[in-house]
């Protein structure tokens, strides 16, 4: 027996006196999961739930859609050369992309373990052929085969004092016994735990205990309302009897008792005999019940989503999904979950896979050269950017109030490309006519292109007649436009 770490006060010394006792149980550490608590079978019946299925589903899908990339450790060189050996042996792996979706429901789980599994073959990576450790798959088990064993160890000297230490052991299929994992194997184990605590003693806290109230509220409402459905479907019999003293029904309680086979007999036939001066009617209830269940089962849907999702709008939950900001909003939430579950996954595989990758290869990678770069790391989560249409926006309203913009920066920040000097680019449109076709008929005396000038400076139609009349003239006398011809006199 164990025993539970549950607080029933806020009080420090019942939560000392909990934790020493959790502490000192002798054989294992209690797991504190409180869901798993109530029903050992609560994860599979999550799995049955296709609200929850689906939107879980929908988290780890988009917690593991982005595959990692290899980062180097350093800009140097023989770092570039490790992240390049690294990603060939990465690539080794055939089933990455399911193990991080396994890895990654330590979200609703609190834990998960992943046994690293590989085999030393002769294969060229990196460029360099050798005989290489190479991981070939991952392997998911349970995670209720593992526990924590504390142990306490005195500690001599001058000053004695206890230490404590936990030993993680796991159910041996084989040996039908809990076996302590050594720590050389233990490091062959990609091991993710969600929110731990000290209260949660190494276990975690999954979002299955923040789920399984709803869930169970919402089952139990099922059930009930399919109770109720089959009553408002087939009416509720009701049973009129003559309970007199002296009736022909002298023994009423073998009559009740015969009534009530009776009734349960009708679920299945269709006719009735009936003796006489007895009576039975059917009572339909109204759908009020049924509304108001209908009615909590989606509130309660509704509940779980956000949950797991921090949003119920990438669902499509609700009938009233209400503004766009709103829509905005509750997706920048659900994009912050994952985001930081993508590099809850990112520091574990980087710390076990290249961990392994080094230490299993070390000769290897002393003869490749490499041995002392930087080690890489894997990275999913890359800075977001802004929407590059917003991000025009508000670099033209920048602009516009005189302060300049980097160039490099705007190609940045709205994912363009600063074209070469050989490239193609795509030339900016004219600007529009303001009088509809007028200026290219007066000669272009409107601009068609470039910036468009203020009203204040654009000449009137007739100005530009003016100008076209007197340049043609000027033309034909050969003259200066504005100058008197020769021989003509002022009077004239």
């Amino acid at each position: 027996m164990t025993t539970p770490i549950y607080i029933r006060s806020p009080n420090s010394r019942a939560y000392a006196y909990a934790l020493a006792a959790a502490w000192n149980v002798g054989t294992w550490l209690p797991d504190p999961d409180w869901a798993l608590a109530q029903d050992a079978d609560v994860w599979e019946k999550f799995q049955r739930d296709p609200v929850i299925a689906h939107a879980m589903a929908q988290r780890l899908h988009s917690v593991t859609s982005i595959d990692p990339s290899v980062q180097p450790g350093g800009k140097d060189e023989q770092s570039q050369r490790a992240a390049d050996w690294f990603e060939d042996w990465l690539n080794q792996i055939n089933n990455l992309t399911q193990s991080r979706y396994q890895s990654a429901k330590a979200i609703f789980l609190a834990r998960s373990y992943g046994y690293v599994g590989g085999e030393r073959k002769e294969a060229t990576i990196g460029g360099k052929r050798d005989q290489w450790w190479i991981s070939t798959h991952i392997e998911f088990p349970d995670r209720r085969r593992f526990q924590f064993v504390p142990m306490k160890t005195r500690m001599e000297g001058e000053i004695q004092r206890t230490r404590y230490s936990v030993d993680v052991q796991m159910w041996s299929n084989d040996a039908h016994d809990w076996v302590t994992i050594p720590p050389e194997h233990m490091r062959r184990f990609i091991v993710i735990t969600y929110d731990d605590e000290e209260s949660r003693l190494g276990y975690g806290r999954g979002l299955m205990a923040a789920l399984y109230l709803p869930f169970f509220a919402k089952t139990t409402i099922q059930r009930e309302g399919l109770d109720g459905l089959q009553r408002w479907a087939k009416g509720i019999p009701v049973v009129t009897m003559d309970s007199r003293v002296g009736s022909v029904n002298k023994d009423n309680a073998k009559q009740r008792q015969k009534w009530l086979d009776t009734i349960l007999k009708m679920n299945a036939s269709g006719g009735l005999v009936m003796e006489k001066g007895d009576s039975l009617d059917l009572k339909f209830p109204s759908g009020e019940g049924a509304n108001a269940a209908l009615a909590w089962i989606e509130s309660l849907n509704r509940e779980m989503t956000q949950a797991i999702l921090g949003s119920v709008l990438p669902t499509g939950g609700g009938a009233d999904v209400g503004s766009n900001a709103r829509a905005e909003t509750e997706a920048e939430s659900s994009q912050i979950l994952i985001q930081y579950d993508r590099k809850l996954l990112d520091e574990a595989y980087s710390r076990t896979l290249v961990d392994l990758a080094w230490t299993m290869n070390r000769p290897q990678l002393v003869r490749a050269g490499i041995w002392t770069a930087k080690r890489p790391k894997l990275v999913s989560v890359h800075e977001s950017r802004m929407d590059p249409k917003g991000f025009a926006d508000m670099a033209k309203v920048i602009t516009e109030t005189g302060v300049p913009i980097r160039l490099d920066e705007y190609y940045e920040r709205t994912g363009l490309t600063r074209p070469g000097p050989d490239d193609a680019v795509v030339e900016r449109p004219a600007a529009p006519d303001p009088f509809g076709g007028m200026g290219a008929a007066m000669g272009g005396a409107f601009p068609t292109g470039g910036t468009k000038p203020l009203p204040s400076e654009m000449p009137s139609p007739l100005e530009a007649a003016r100008a076209r009349v007197a340049e043609t003239l000027a033309g034909e006398a050969g003259g200066t436009p504005g100058a008197e011809p020769e021989g003509t006199s002022a009077s004239a």
